[in-house]
């Protein structure tokens, strides 16, 4: 089940998905360069160029892998090598917001690992079932949408705070389907 914003953003991105025939893992790498960027900005204070890098990365991150899919290059290393690169993106953002003192250290912890817990639930949740389940509902555009809004905006602070409720609501979520799927 996708929701309406994974949906939105396909039709708008799969007409490029289908144009870009590079291998997907190169969009990953480039997906990491452009959040590094972005976390460099974010240590210099130069938040509304910090949004651009990071909005680019993230149409990176969301082409990898429709491109894989849609040129049946798709392999079980590149998911895995997604799904490393969402956990350092995150990270590394996170971790620039916080050294950078737009957020204090606890929340930002707190918010970071409620992101990471939730992708673990996740990924057990896949395992246990032998079948894809644990994101029925990805919760990475919203999160996406709070970073590149409170970067754009300035209001990083609210955007950490937002990354926390997202992460204990993906917790909770993931915590009940796990009770009824597996």
């Amino acid at each position: 089940m996708k929701t309406n914003t994974q949906t939105k953003l396909e039709n708008i991105l799969l007409p490029l998905a289908k144009r870009v025939n590079v291998n997907p893992n190169l969009l990953t790498i480039l997906s990491l360069v452009f959040t590094l960027g972005s976390v460099y900005c974010i240590l210099n204070s130069e938040l509304v160029i910090a949004s651009a890098f990071f909005l680019v990365g993230a149409v990176l991150d969301a082409l990898d892998g429709m491109v894989a899919r849609e040129h049946r290059r798709a392999t079980k290393f590149g998911a895995f090598f997604d799904q490393f690169a969402d956990r350092v993106n995150d990270g590394a953002i996170v971790i620039a917001i916080i050294l950078a003192g737009y957020i204090s250290v606890l929340i930002g912890i707190l918010a970071l690992f409620s992101v990471i817990l939730a992708s673990y639930m996740s990924a057990v949740m896949d395992s246990l079932a032998g079948k894809k389940i644990g994101e029925a509902i990805s919760f990475r555009p919203l999160r996406s949408t709070a970073i590149f809004l409170g970067l754009a905006l300035g209001y990083l602070e609210a955007a950490v705070w937002a990354l926390l409720f997202i992460g204990i609501w993906s917790i909770a979520y993931r915590l009940f389907k796990a009770k009824w799927v597996l």
